[in-house]
């Protein structure tokens, strides 16, 4: 019976060890002039977790020490962050160098160039 209880204890702690190791990370998405950049992708790289910042830049994802925070929004560089021992990231984006010019969207993730469509194609302008 000891050692049945003593084996318990002892999984009891290694689990709640396990869990321990992610926290709660917050922070705010902002752009080289200091503006809140809104709906921003902040994702654990080499993870499936991925959260979208809010309309001010706002966002908070469960990461572990020494995780790498991939940060990245349209016509944004992408940043890569390490998570230290703090619970909080203020994230910098630069502008990226190349303009978006044409965006495609088809159906099922596929991507192909309007020419090498066989059907009829939308454009949609910022105009």
């Amino acid at each position: 019976m000891r050692r049945i209880t003593t084996l318990l204890a002892i999984l009891v702690f290694a689990c709640v060890s396990a869990m321990a190791q992610t926290r709660a990370i917050s922070g705010t998405v902002r752009n080289d002039k200091g503006e809140a950049v809104p709906f921003a992708t902040v994702s654990v790289k080499g993870t499936n977790r991925t959260v979208t910042a809010d309309a001010n830049g706002r966002f908070s994802i469960n990461a572990a020490t020494g995780e790498v925070l991939q940060i990245s929004s349209t016509g944004q560089r992408t940043v890569d962050l390490v998570v230290g021992s703090g619970n909080s990231i203020n994230a910098l984006l630069g502008s990226a160098d190349a303009a978006l010019e044409e965006v495609v969207v088809t159906a099922q993730g596929v991507r192909r160039r309007p020419k090498e469509l066989g059907y009829s194609v939308a454009k949609i302008s910022n105009e």
